[in-house]
């Protein structure tokens, strides 16, 4: 419990808490809910990695992880929020929450308070965006959550209520584009970023 004769906190919170019987349940349920979701999500995951591993330098990946936590970020705003079931945001952000028009904030923050099952989901979303979730893989999970998206043209409808949202998503992919992620390799392309 201790490191370089000092306590290691984390250690112990960590711990104290996967040893409490409200964390085994709070796992239980949460591995239950998606299980299918959950292996597609593996999948995408599994994919990332590869694509960083054959990465030619560190700078081009950095580029793919810049890319894919751009994605990330714009699938956990709250206008997608319909997609994740509802449990999940009795732990999401805390118990601060950000003012209405914290746009810049919710994009930049949010991947960072919302809880490691709802980044599970965001992988999902992602995947569908990405094409790497096929729309009947996608349309095969409907018992684990109706209003999640099986199509990217759908996820790309929603976003595009919010024009503030696509318009510094696209900015932020094209900072991060590559060879083997860019923005012509997303499923059902919003028009607006076509012409670009």
């Amino acid at each position: 419990m201790s490191f370089a004769l000092t306590h290691d906190h984390p250690v112990r919170a960590f711990t104290w808490y996967w040893d409490s019987l409200h964390a085994i349940d709070h796992f239980n349920l949460i591995c239950s809910a998606w299980t299918l979701r959950n292996a597609f999500a593996l999948n995408v995951q599994l994919r990332f990695d590869d694509l960083r591993a054959r990465a030619s330098d560190r700078a081009e990946q950095s580029q793919i992880d810049g890319f894919m936590l751009s994605l990330m970020r714009a699938v956990l705003m709250p206008c997608l929020h319909h997609a994740y079931p509802k449990f999940i945001f009795s732990d999401w952000g805390g118990t601060d929450v950000y003012s209405r028009d914290a746009f810049y904030i919710q994009f930049y923050q949010e991947v960072f308070r919302a809880p490691g099952y709802a980044r599970v989901g965001a992988l999902y979303l992602c995947g569908v965006v990405l094409g790497w979730i096929t729309e009947e893989e996608a349309r095969s999970t409907s018992s684990e959550g109706y209003f999640t998206p099986a199509r990217a043209w759908h996820i790309w409808e929603v976003m595009g209520k919010n024009s503030s949202l696509l318009t510094l998503l696209g900015a932020e992919l094209r900072c991060y584009e590559t060879k083997c992620l860019n923005i012509s390799s997303l499923a059902d392309i919003p028009a607006c970023w076509r012409d670009k």
